[in-house]
């Protein structure tokens, strides 16, 4: 385990035997030390998925120069199906580690609630783009108290749109949260499994 990730796993043992008598200041900096932590998985997280993508767009162009090869070009062929072995071996691996860091980091860290009114719907672990993962969740609240407040909301009306980066839950065209890959990895879904999970909340 990484230092830093020693000295939060510390810090927020400690935080949260003491979270039930702490003041509301206190809990604002307890706040922020929680987006930190999060802040500093999800460059992390990030980290991995661009060496992903890299990986990823190595692999279709051995795809592509294997499919190009001429079957007397054995030797070449199997150059270029080691090399593809070795990518899927690197981006399992990669994948394991991202499963390992949220895994650490979900006993001593708590997520952000969307809890628009009585229960919490679902929990926000994960910054997005410069939203704090807090952020995130006070924005999701207020979108789904505009819901609520709408008379002629209709539920039939929540699509689910698949985007590059997030599968999205949309209420007319309107943005209630999107659903990113660190999303999934902090619930252990796929982001499109998430995403159903959120617009049935």
């Amino acid at each position: 385990m990484r230092p830093i990730l020693l000295l939060c796993f510390l810090y927020f043992s400690l935080l949260h035997n003491l979270s039930a008598q702490v003041p509301d200041s206190a809990r604002k900096q307890v706040d922020s030390f929680r987006n930190a932590a999060l802040d500093q998985q999800s460059a992390e997280l990030q980290r991995l998925k661009n060496a992903h993508l890299a990986d990823s767009v190595r692999e279709q162009q051995l795809q592509v120069q294997l499919r190009a090869l001429q079957s007397t070009n054995n030797l070449k062929k199997e150059g270029l199906v080691k090399e593809l072995a070795a990518l899927r071996w690197a981006d399992s691996l990669r994948l394991t580690r991202q499963r390992r860091q949220v895994d650490s980091l979900r006993s001593i860290v708590k997520g952000f609630p969307v809890k628009p009114f009585l229960d919490t719907l679902f929990l926000i672990y994960s910054k997005q783009g410069s939203f704090t993962a807090g952020e995130r969740a006070d924005a999701v609240v207020s979108r789904i108290r505009k819901l609520h407040d709408d008379y002629q909301f209709s539920p039939d009306s929540l699509q689910i749109i698949p985007s590059e980066n997030t599968t999205d839950v949309v209420y007319k065209g309107d943005l209630i949260i999107a659903v990113s890959e660190q999303d999934g990895l902090w619930m252990n879904e796929s982001r499109e499994q998430l995403a159903q999970q959120y617009k049935a909340a």
